[in-house]
């Protein structure tokens, strides 16, 4: 994620877990410690839907996968 006004990154909002394989349409959600509330801030904006697609624990926490709206898609992809 990028600041709106000088382009400049604030935070990181998924985290790539590369043993997990999943659709490019789907992303894990880092929403703890200093990223708590990331993936309500995400619903928000529209990049993501409400509802959890799965769970996978990695180390002491559980990351949840979700879903990009076609918004994201498009903003990321082109699509």
């Amino acid at each position: 994620m990028f600041d709106i006004d000088d382009g400049f990154p604030v935070a990181t909002a998924t985290i790539n877990l590369v043993e997990e394989k999943i659709d490019k349409d789907k992303v894990f959600i880092k929403d703890y410690s200093e990223n708590k509330g990331m993936t309500e801030a995400l619903i928000t904006a529209g990049n993501i839907h409400r509802g959890i697609h799965g769970t996978v624990k990695s180390g002491f926490v559980n990351i949840d996968l979700y879903q990009l709206t076609k918004k994201a898609m498009k903003d990321l992809f082109n699509e």
